[in-house]
Parts: structure tokens; sequence; C-alpha cells
């Protein structure tokens, strides 16, 4: 054995000296190719294929622009720089032993232009690539604040037809669908609505949100009012919704979708440029959605309407024009209390089978929301921006029926109802934003400075909750469910609800100084002027805010490992309490404070 184990030592020490003089050879024998690519305006071109014609040898840029190819054979190339739907570039190189060719190129084809060409490739399903978390460029390694982003690639990959069914995708955040008909969203223990499209406020509060037309929803994690204001987050943060641009290829994508329950969903994305010089570009997306409950009672069916016109006026002005339609029809979900004397200690005591509705399908709802976007984006030089943005929000609920049960026991419930609507929100923003940037040495700072002016108003009609229960249900017999016509019977009066009229008038700035390309600092600061006009038995009131952020980023590893922390600050705005005097309390805004540290990566591939 011990011949055997020297005989076999020997063998492996001549298989690593040959190994060792192939690897030498074969490294003296190849050279390597690197570069960088950038776009007309100096941009960096992220996602370009770069290939060695006639040979195995290519690759694509990274988002900074840069590719490299190792291990490249010497002999004389044709090297070919291509993108989808754009002129292919080619030129000759000559690698050479031991050696680096260095190939830097211009695209004829702009970033502003980039930006509106989606990509299928795997690094859109992980790639946090935004402006409007920073409402600035600003990579997710450079940025103090912790966000998620959930790409339409893998909405469609999980087959997804629902906003709750997507927003699982960020990690610690849970779906919450109002029994007023809204969808929200709760982290970092607070509650917020889908209150931000593509960076201005919106709303989901009674008639929630399709997805037909999401290119991606982001999550920003922490007290946002510095540049999000107090109307579109919450102290646990902020989602923004991003919708689908106009890009100049012409396609067409219809999908249907079908699974358990009763699900059918049809989806169209049409996608075409209006002239020649496709200087205007159109897009339409539109679903229609049909859906049963598990229950053996419960729907719901939706409709969405989505188009979008991209409008090139010039080589530095371009407008962006978007609306939206979006119509629900559903039941709603119910709103149950327990009695202290039921002994219920959680939903299993109850004995209500697991699949059957105490309501009928005609106790229904419906809802709609009209928004209409416009975006005019002027490039004022290669590093400064100006981008103005208008609004316009109404969400109408026509009725919606709420059941209330109360669990008297384990097997009886007593019915009480009562009638949401009309109702109808309206929401008009105007906001500027200016962004700049510039070095000097090692230093690069990137500035932004901007205004907001909003108007909101609504009206509000609800019929008062019966104080006594018109039925009681014993669920261990074959009960009929709650149909609308009994509920009507009950009803008392509608009552309407004074309406409101608010204005708020902000102006924000944020600075972010970077060093060497290593160290970030941010200071951001947002003073916020809050106006009610006087409701009914409501007296007007005016708040002023101030809202800071701070912020620190370190690359402990380039582009790949970065430790952070943050100081973050939200606010609401609250209204007038009634003392036992009789008088009014006029109270400050309601503030919160985050601080926070962490670590972010951004490894293998941002796997």
């Amino acid at each position: 054995m011990k011949y055997l184990s020297l005989r076999t030592s020997k063998f492996l020490f001549m298989m690593g000296l040959l190994f060792s003089a192939l690897s030498s050879f074969a490294q003296q024998n190849h050279g390597k190719i690197k570069g960088h690519i950038n776009t007309s305006d100096g941009k960096p071109a992220s996602d370009v294929n770069i290939i060695l014609k006639n040979s195995k040898y290519g690759t694509t840029t990274d988002e900074d622009g840069n590719f490299e190819i190792s291990r490249v054979r010497e002999n004389n190339y044709t090297l070919q720089i291509s993108l989808a739907g754009y002129e292919t570039v080619e030129k000759q190189v000559m690698i050479e032993i031991n050696k680096t060719t260095v190939v830097n190129e211009q695209l004829s084809v702009s970033n502003k232009e980039l930006q509106e060409v989606v990509i299928s490739n795997r690094k859109s399903l992980l790639s946090k690539k935004t402006q409007y978390v920073a409402r600035m460029p600003l990579k997710n390694i450079e940025n103090p604040q912790v966000y998620n982003v959930i790409h339409k690639e893998l909405i469609q990959e999980q087959i997804v037809i629902d906003a709750a069914g997507a927003i699982r995708n960020a990690p610690g955040v849970v779906p919450l669908n109002y029994p007023s008909g809204g969808f929200a969203v709760i982290f970092r223990g607070f509650t917020v609505g889908i209150n931000s499209r593509n960076g201005m406020e919106t709303l989901s509060g009674r008639s929630t949100v399709g997805i037909a037309n999401v290119e991606r929803i982001e999550v920003l994690k922490g007290p946002s009012g510095t540049l999000f204001g107090s109307s579109a987050s919450s102290f646990g943060g902020v989602v923004n919704l991003v919708t689908k641009k106009p890009f100049e290829a012409s396609t067409t994508e219809i999908s249907y979708t079908g699974g358990s329950y009763g699900v059918n969903r049809l989806t169209v994305d049409i996608n075409t440029p209006l002239t020649k010089d496709k200087k205007v570009l159109f897009r339409l997306n539109a679903a229609v959605n049909n859906e049963k409950s598990f229950l053996d009672y419960g729907f719901n069916k939706t409709l969405s309407f989505t188009p979008s016109i991209t409008f090139k006026a010039s080589e530095k002005l371009t407008f962006n024009i978007d609306a939206e339609l979006f119509k629900v029809n559903n039941t709603r979900a119910l709103f149950p209390t327990v009695t202290t004397a039921s002994g219920i200690t959680n939903p299993g005591d109850i004995k209500l089978d697991y699949k059957k509705s105490l309501v009928h399908d005609d106790a229904d709802a419906k809802s709609s929301s009209s928004k209409a976007f416009v975006q005019a984006e002027y490039q004022i030089s290669d590093h400064w921006k100006s981008t103005t943005l208008f609004s316009y929000v109404n969400e109408d609920v026509d009725y919606s029926y709420q059941v209330l049960p109360t669990w008297t026991s384990p097997t009886t419930a007593t019915i009480r109802a009562t009638v949401f609507g009309p109702i109808s929100s309206n929401y008009t923003n105007i906001q500027e934003n200016i962004n700049g940037e510039f070095s000097t040495g090692i230093l690069k700072h990137k500035i932004l400075a901007g205004v907001n002016y909003r108007y909101y108003t609504d009206t509000f009609s609800s019929t008062p909750t019966p104080t006594a229960p018109f039925r009681t249900i014993d669920v261990t017999t074959n009960f009929t469910p709650v149909r609308r016509n009994e509920i009507d019977k009950v009803l008392l009066a509608p009552v309407i609800r004074a309406g409101r009229d608010e204005y708020t008038f902000s102006g924000y700035a944020s600075y972010v100084l970077g060093v060497a390309d290593r160290l970030y600092a941010m200071a951001s600061l947002r003073l916020d002027n809050f106006d009610r006009k006087e409701s009914g038995t409501v007296p007007g009131y005016s708040q002023n805010s101030l809202s800071p952020k701070l912020g620190v980023v370190y690359q402990v590893v380039k582009d790949q490992v970065s430790i952070f922390g943050n100081y973050m600050n939200g606010f609401q705005n609250l209204a007038p309490v009634l003392q036992p005097s009789g008088e009014q309390l006029i109270l400050d805004p309601l503030y919160a404070n985050q601080y926070e540290a962490g670590i972010k990566t951004e490894l293998f591939n941002k796997k």
C-alpha cells in the first residue's frame, strides 16, 4: 500500500507539472480585449452585444458600458457592436499574445432613446436601476435608502394577475385588501397604498390598481416624506408604480390566462411608431379579467385600458402622455367583529365552512378610476435636465355594499349592512424638477431641485350603519346567503358629507457628493405647506412641515459591496381635534424619524 501511495503521489505531481505547463502555454498564446461603449450623449450603453465575428468569442456590456473578453487567440478579427433595432458597428482589431486591446466606441443612439427600449435580458429581473427612488440617476449600491424592484418579466413568469400577487416578491411586504375595495401593503409596521405612479401622486384607496400596464413596481422602505411628501408615503415607505412606455419597434402581444376558480384573463399590448421618422410613438395596453372566489359566492371583474404616446419634439424636448381607465365590479371582503361573550379567541373557533360565504353575489360594488399624466423632459445641456410633470387622478365609487357580521358565538352571526357611494376623489398635481451633475477633480456632484403643487377635492355619501342587526345566521344549518334586496329594505337615508378642499405647496432639494467613486454622501430637505379649507363642522387649518434626509454610503468592494447609514424623516398632517370645552385644538404635524445602517451587495451578477 505504501508503494502504491508513492506511485500515486508521483503521478499526481507529474500531472500537476503538465497542467501548469499547459496553462502557461495557453496563457502565453492568448490575449484580451476590453473597452467602453457610450451613447451619442456620452452616457454608458448597457446590454450592447460585443462579438468577434466568425469566432466563439462574445459578451455584452454591463450597466456602466464596460466589456471584457479574455483568453482570445492571437489573430485579426472584425469586432461587431450591435443593439437590437439599431445600426451595427464593425471595426477591425488585432489580438496579440499577452496584450490587452482596448476599444472605446460611441453609438449613434442617445441614452434617452435607449431608455424607451425594452430589452429582454435576464438582468432585467435583478436590476435596481431607477431614477424615481432618489429622483436622480443613482445606483442602488450608491443609494443610502433600502428599496426593492419587481419587474414585469418576473410578474409574467409567475403568471401574476393582480397587484397583491406581484407585491409579494418584495421581502417583508404583505398585501392588504380593504373591505371598502382598496388595496394597500404593510411593511415596517405601517400601511400604505400604491400612492405613487411614475413618481407622481396617485391612489388605490377604493378601486385598487391594475397591473397590465406595469413595467415595474418599486418599494421604497422607510419614511420618505422628504422627496414624496405626506400624501404618497406612510412612515413605512412608498410604493411607486412605473408604467410601460412606447418604443420604436412595431410589436403586438396577445395573452390569455386561465386558471382555478374560473380565472379568465385576456391582455393586449400593441406598440407602433405613428410617423416614419419615429418621432411619434404609440402604445396600448388593455386587459379584461374575470374570476370567481374560492367561496361558493364571490367574484371579481376588472377592465383596464391604458394608451400612451411619446412625442420627440426635438433633440432636446420629449413629451410622454398616458392615460388609464380602470373599472371594477366585485364583491367586497367582509369586516367581521366578535362579541366578548362569544368565546371566540381566534378564527379557527368559528364553525363556518371554509368555502361557505355569508353574502350572495348581488350584494356587490362598482368603482372606477381615470388617470391622465403628461411629462415634458427638456435637456438643457449635456449635464442639466428639466422635467415638468402634470397628473390628474379621479376615483369614483358608484356603490359598495358593505356587510358587517358580528359573531355572538362560534356558530351564530348577526348581520348589519351599509352602502357607500356615490364617492368621488380628485387629485391634481403639477411638479417641476431640475437635475444636474458635474465634476471637480475626484469629486462628483449630483443636484436635484423641485417644486410641487397638489390640489385635492372629494365628495362622500353613505348610509348610516343600523345599530340593530336585521338577520341572525346559524352556520350549522343550510342557510341562504344575505341578498341585496334584504339589505335595501333596512337601509337608512344616505348622508352626504361636506366635501374637502386641500392645497399643498412643496419645495425640495437633494445633493449627492461622490468622492473617488467610493464614498457618497446625501443631504435632502423638503418644505411643505398644507392648507385645508373649512368643510362642514371641520374648520380650516394650515400646517408647515420641514422634512430632512441624510445618508452616507461607502463601497468596500467597488460596484459590489457597500456599507450605508441613513436618517430619514416622514410627516402626516393632522386635522383639528374638538376639546371637551367645545374649542378646536389645532395640532402640529405628526413626525417619524428613522435611523438605519446596513450592507448592500450586488454579487454573482446581482443574484
